[in-house]
């Protein structure tokens, strides 16, 4: 402050604080001024700056308010034609002639927690209505890890914004398409899209993406749904370069225990080079096609560090060693850049953290030290609470786990971890997960602990076979789903009945396809159409009585659809996926009806049919993305009362757009009479002219 400034400061209790100036010299007064007067005066300005005060604080008070309803509401404004650009973010390289003296680690700055679900003032209701959001998809620079890249960001921001419904309401989602050059769309990973097939979301199977510069509105309704969601890009490799983010769905009536805290938790893989690059060495003819692009760093709620020294550095091998002797350290010794998340919690209290894996190629483990946790719901569905210390997730999966603070005051580590025998991370692509030790984490802080304060607590024994209560951990296998017959969904049904006509095999594999590495579903290479989507064919297609019940009936979706089509209307659709490989894989499905996901109603190793096969028809394990082992398979049986056609593919991101994807197909008429009742100028009928463009 100027020392002659005339201005006055408030001390912490509101009361006035004299001027730097005041405290160094006498305030001087006109000759002749009475001191009446200037008591007059000074009484006067005293009322003037307490008036200003209280005027200060009315308008702080109303801005609040408007920002707690804007964030209730949660409808961005539309974003300008041209986006300004991104500043250029500082470089995460270290210049050669630094010292090698060790920077100090990026401090921990407490800020508001976007996923923290009870800090967002959205009311819990079983009166629908209809939710508007905008979102704006740019390329920009963005650091999750401290390494500049070129992202895809949703209204500036990766993860993108949260979005949160009741069920029963309808969403209404208008994305702008502001990037120069391409196509996009958005997944809504889990949630059914009854009678809304067009809504979907998938590049060249459902609609043909929004071409740049122009805008298209989702609109579809979460009739009977709660639990925890997400969204996507599903144009070529889109949500691997940043565009994804959480999509909560509350029900009053949501059977899990109580909690009084609540957040959201997305793990996933991160890449920093762009992932069309790596996609095209993928599927490419070099010696690296074939091999998964290995990620550089793994991410908590789009958030980690890195540390950025070359490998060979003393520095990196200093960095390494400090990781050895001090594996609680949160944040890498040597030159370590970006910063990690931290949720501050209360003491005594009881947490739901909603963990989804955004991953695109490797499985994580999820953990919290010194804290057991228990499982209460698996892909939106509830479930009998199940007592563990790790979580198993595989791309595209979905988790809620509760604890209890009741540790010692203090910060305690969350812990997402790649286990190199599950996720094949050898040495291609040059991957630098060895220098987060294969792990990102995050930070739960107690009370009012300060946030870089040393982590207390002790890490989980990931090979322990047993809790604390010498009852057994869950996870009986490594690197698979939670045995099929373990979780039992609290609201209880039998096994759908399957249709005879509505019984699949789907069989994949991975090998040389016209000199090039690619993935098969029933030997054929899934191809996306050139100029339309899968689901416009339908009115070309044969839907005579002779056909639907022709033992070998006749499709014309266009050559390399892969699509199984069921015809028993009012029967469950049944298929066997297996895995003719020595890899796992995640699969997942959409368009499942009635909210209620597919059941998983066997499993057994090798082919279907060629061995043994275990059945579980009495309330089946239900979800939307189940891992197949190796050499293995699992039966899924789903109502096939939802008119479309659907994904069915490998979350592998690079499987996936290597061919390890088909089509499921049900109510074929009904789906016809859809398409003819589309307004060809707004919704999914201007989604059709996108074809063309």
């Amino acid at each position: 402050m100027d020392p002659d400034s005339d201005s006055e400061d408030l001390r912490e209790d509101g009361t006035l604080l004299p001027s730097a100036g005041a405290a160094s010299h006498e305030p001087k007064h006109p000759r002749g001024q009475s001191p009446m007067g200037r008591r007059r005066r000074r009484g006067i300005s005293r009322l003037a700056v307490m008036m200003s005060i209280l005027g200060i604080s009315a308008l702080m008070i109303v801005g609040f308010a408007m920002l707690k309803f804007t964030a209730q509401v949660r409808v961005p404004a539309p974003p300008p034609k041209e986006p300004p650009a991104e500043p250029p973010a500082e470089s995460a390289v270290p210049d050669p002639a630094e010292s090698e003296a060790s920077p100090p680690p990026p401090e921990l700055k407490p800020v508001a927690d976007p996923f923290n679900l009870r800090t967002t003032g959205f009311v819990v209701s079983d009166k629908p209505q209809t939710r508007e959001f905008v979102f704006n998809i740019t390329r920009g620079r963005s650091s999750p890890d401290g390494v500049s890249k070129e992202m895809i960001l949703v209204n500036g921001q990766s993860p993108g914004p949260l979005i949160q419904a009741n069920k029963g309401d309808k969403l209404q989602i208008t994305v702008h398409n502001s990037m120069p050059k391409e196509r996009t769309s958005i997944h809504w990973h889990g949630i059914d899209q009854k009678n809304s097939v067009f809504m979907d979301g998938v590049y060249r199977v459902t609609e043909c993406g929004i071409p740049p510069g122009e805008s298209f509105t989702y609109v579809f309704e979460v009739v009977d749904q709660r639990g925890s969601f997400w969204y996507h890009g599903h144009v070529s490799a889109q949500y691997t370069d940043g565009l994804f983010g959480p999509l909560i769905i509350h029900d009053p009536d949501e059977k899990i225990p109580p909690v009084e805290e609540d957040r959201v938790i997305m793990i996933g893989d991160h890449y920093h080079v762009d992932a069309e690059e790596a996609l095209s060495i993928y599927t490419g003819t070099t010696t690296d096609g074939g091999r998964e692009p290995r990620p550089d760093n793994i991410l908590i709620n789009g958030r980690n560090t890195y540390d950025c020294s070359p490998a060979s550095s003393n520095r990196a091998r200093r960095a390494s060693k400090a990781r050895q002797e001090d594996p609680t350290r949160h944040v890498p010794a040597g030159c370590s850049t970006g910063s990690i998340y931290s949720a501050r919690v209360p003491s005594k209290r009881r947490v739901r953290l909603r963990l989804i894996s955004h991953s695109s190629n490797i499985p994580l483990w999820f953990t919290v030290d010194s804290h057991v946790l228990e499982i209460v719901e698996i892909d939106g569905v509830e479930v009998e609470p199940i007592k563990t210390t790790r979580v198993f997730l595989n791309a595209g999966q979905r988790y809620s786990v509760v604890f209890t603070t009741d540790q010692p005051a203090g910060n305690y580590l969350m812990r997402a971890i790649a286990l190199k025998g599950c996720a094949m991370l050898g040495g291609s692509f040059g991957s630098h997960l060895a220098k987060v030790n294969y792990e990102a984490t995050g930070i739960l802080s107690y009370d009012n602990v300060d946030v870089n304060d040393r982590p207390v607590g002790k890490a989980w024994d990931m090979r322990a076979e047993s809790l604390p209560d010498s009852t057994s951990e869950p996870w009986t296998q490594k690197c698979r789903d939670l045995p099929f017959d373990l979780p039992k969904p609290v609201r209880a049904m039998k096994a759908y009945e399957a249709g005879e006509r509505n019984k699949h095999q789907a069989v994949f594999s991975q090998g040389n396809h016209n000199g090039v590495y690619r993935s098969f579903v029933n030997s054929v290479v899934f191809s996306p159409l050139n100029d339309s989507a899968t689901v416009w064919q339908t009115s070309r297609q044969n839907l005579s009585l002779a056909n639907l019940e022709s033992s070998t009936p006749k499709w014309d979706f266009g050559a390399d659809q892969n699509i199984l089509v069921s015809r028993d209307d009012d029967k469950a659709a049944q298929i066997a996926i297996s895995a003719n490989q020595m890899m796992s894989h995640p699969w997942h499905l959409h368009g499942i009806s009635s909210g209620q996901n597919f059941q998983i109603v066997g499993w057994g190793k090798g082919l279907f049919g060629m061995g043994e096969t275990t059945w579980n028809l009495d309330n089946p394990m239900r979800r939307d993305t189940v891992l197949v082992g190796s050499h293995s398979h699992v039966v899924i049986r789903y109502v096939a009362t939802n008119p479309g056609v659907w994904a069915l593919h490998c979350h592998i991101q690079w499987h996936a757009e290597g061919g390890m994807f088909a089509t499921t197909a049900q109510r074929l008429a009904e789906l016809n009479t859809l398409i003819d009742s589309l307004d060809s100028d707004k919704g999914a009928g201007l989604g059709r002219k996108f074809c063309k463009r």
